[in-house]
């Protein structure tokens, strides 16, 4: 598979082809693996190598003339024989200057979680000072998949996204421009309404499972209420392919976040 931009709205154009085999791998310790027991035998190995393997990583690598870092964590299991899943994990808004703490900061979070359950680690830095720059920064995501996919053998009908905040924001818009390709996505307070906007679940061309996660005190809570009218308008069903978790708490991430959100997409693959 290649990612690849077009100029008008960076969609990802699949080029591969589908190659049927036993199973197709799910996280290592996910409780339902139907997928990884015959159920479904459509895989789409990339079949890289060459990338370096396992544990946290430092990544560079040039988009549009300029360097550009990202971090990375790949398991100890990782066997370029076998095609593992990835999750893309979007930080949130930084401190000037701070946004490659932030990203490492995100991959950290997630570090242990992506071990337990065996999947590729990726945490894009932000390409404005301080947040994502939008256009920008989906060509970034778009070379850093393409790289990922060049380096390791992933399996392409396993990729996952994740937003914090602001990440969450244009993770919405992200993830379902390119709802073909994602097997599913989370985000943790953020909205729809903060740059995609309540009628963008309309245009998906796939309604992928999705997962929204916010505290009850958080100034975003009415927000994401909206953004569950939208998604159950667009003909989304609850408890099916979106599910809406809320605790009590404000603006913020607490340390069951990822557990709960690889328990919600461990099953999926993008033929859900």
């Amino acid at each position: 598979m290649k990612w690849q931009k077009t100029k008008v709205s960076l969609l990802l154009m699949w080029q591969g082809t589908v190659v049927a085999l036993p199973d197709i791998p799910s996280f290592t310790n996910c409780p339902d693996i139907i997928h990884n027991s015959g159920f479904q035998n459509q895989s789409q190995a990339s079949n890289g190598l060459g990338g370096v393997y396992p544990g946290p990583l430092t990544n560079q690598i040039t988009v549009d003339q300029v360097n550009r870092t990202y971090y990375s964590y790949i398991p100890s299991q990782y066997n370029p024989n076998t095609a593992f899943p990835v999750l893309m994990v979007l930080h949130g808004a930084a401190a000037p200057g701070q946004t490659a703490q932030a990203a490492l900061a995100m991959r950290n979070f997630w570090q242990a979680t992506a071990e337990t359950y065996q999947m590729i680690l990726i945490a894009p830095v932000a390409s404005g000072s301080q947040g994502w720059v939008p256009g920008t920064d989906a060509s970034i995501w778009v070379t850093i998949l393409n790289q990922t996919e060049s380096d390791y053998n992933i399996e392409t009908t396993r990729y996952y996204g994740w937003g914090f905040s602001a990440g969450g924001h244009v993770g919405h818009w992200f993830y379902l421009l390119n709802s073909e390709y994602f097997a599913a996505y989370a985000v943790n307070a953020g909205v729809l309404e903060a740059y995609a906007g309540l009628s963008y679940p309309l245009s998906a061309t796939r309604q992928l499972p999705i997962m929204e996660m916010v505290g009850t005190t958080d100034a975003l809570y009415s927000y994401t209420l909206n953004d569950q009218a939208a998604f159950l308008n667009a003909g989304w069903q609850s408890g099916v392919n979106y599910q809406l978790q809320t605790f009590t708490g404000g603006h913020e991430l607490t340390v069951d976040v990822p557990e709960k959100v690889a328990e919600f997409l461990c099953d999926k693959s993008k033929f859900d």
